[in-house]
């Protein structure tokens, strides 16, 4: 897919939705898109769309969206002129927070090794196979590869941040993955259109990692129920603190760093919030603590992550003194 200078492209949504209950959306998607980005100009978003646009012409002979580094192979062996070029366009869009990827050998080490988490649950999770699929806060796309790999028919993602558009942008350069998009809007925008009300739903919603950075996460957890179908399954992933009881860490200024961190719940405290939305049939498939091997900084993700945002002495505890991060999986149905 050869970039033109804009970051989203009517046609791209276009051949992702196609014969699927969003095929009647396209136009409304990719005006709603376009207005959202006209409003929210980036100084860096020229650079991006240079750096995708330079990226060199290469025949791809293979891509490989089950493999833990997504990845894709040339048809010839390339030139070092050539892989340089790739290397360094690529760079470009640093920080790379998601991932790992593999283009033609160059391995982009993300700050998140993504496939870990993948790896815990794919196996755990209802089949992905001829489903219609949306990931919300989708960050570049790495997991809606994994979930064409598994099977699915077409996957959304949306996210708001322009930087993540253009690696995905980049990323589909070479991968050219027809059945796959994602739109630069939040959850409560791709709902603004109230068209989204009178028709089907996706087969399955992925939240990872947007919950607790929600003013009011039930809002949010309202969001996806409406945007799934009858059939449907939720797989929500988020912060949680140990305990049994129904409550929440509230977050007076930071959480591992992190400013936009409102409130951490107990397991049973989310699944009172899932039961309030309206799901049903909540499942805990994964709790796992969040490791300084699963999320670190690499040469492709340069700033502090998460070894500098632990207490140096205790790592049970973030650097404020706090429960250290520790993730849940949880599936759910609509009643």
């Amino acid at each position: 897919m050869r970039m033109n200078q804009s970051l989203i492209d009517q046609t791209a949504i276009s051949g992702a939705v196609a014969g699927t209950w969003l095929e009647p959306l396209v136009v409304d998607l990719f005006r709603h898109s376009t207005e959202l980005l006209e409003k929210r100009p980036h100084g860096d978003r020229k650079k991006w769309l240079d750096a995708i646009c330079g990226l060199p012409e290469i025949n791809v002979s293979a891509v490989n969206f089950d493999r833990e580094a997504v990845s894709c192979e040339s048809t010839n062996a390339l030139s070092r002129v050539k892989i340089e070029r790739v290397r360094n366009n690529l760079m470009q869009l640093h920080p790379w927070r998601k991932g790992p990827f593999d283009l033609f050998g160059i391995r982009v080490d993300s700050e998140w090794q993504s496939n870990k988490k993948w790896g815990r649950i794919e196996n755990k999770i209802a089949s992905l196979r001829d489903k219609t699929v949306l990931d919300v806060g989708c960050g570049n796309g790495y997991y809606l590869f994994r979930m064409l790999g598994a099977g699915a028919k077409a996957v959304v993602g949306i996210d708001p941040t322009q930087l993540f558009i253009a690696q995905f942008a980049a990323l589909q350069n070479y991968f050219g993955a027809k059945k796959a998009i994602v739109l630069p809007m939040k959850g409560e925008e791709f709902l603004s259109d109230s068209k989204f009300d009178r028709l089907e739903g996706f087969d399955s919603i992925f939240s990872m990692g947007v919950y607790y950075h929600r003013k009011n996460p039930l809002s949010h957890l309202e969001e996806l129920y409406r945007l799934l179908n009858e059939n449907g399954e939720l797989v929500l992933e988020t912060l949680v603190i140990a305990g049994g009881q129904n409550s929440e860490l509230d977050i007076p200024d930071r959480y591992a760093q992190m400013r936009n961190v409102w409130s951490v719940p107990t397991v049973n405290k989310l699944y009172e919030q899932l039961e309030v939305a309206g799901f049903c049939n909540c499942q805990k498939i994964d709790l796992t603590p969040t490791t300084v091997e699963e999320q670190r900084s690499t040469s492709w993700m340069q700033f502090d992550s998460l070894d500098k945002f632990l207490d140096p002495n205790d790592h049970k505890k973030t650097i404020e003194g706090l429960p250290a991060p520790l993730r849940v999986t949880v599936t759910a149905r609509k009643k």
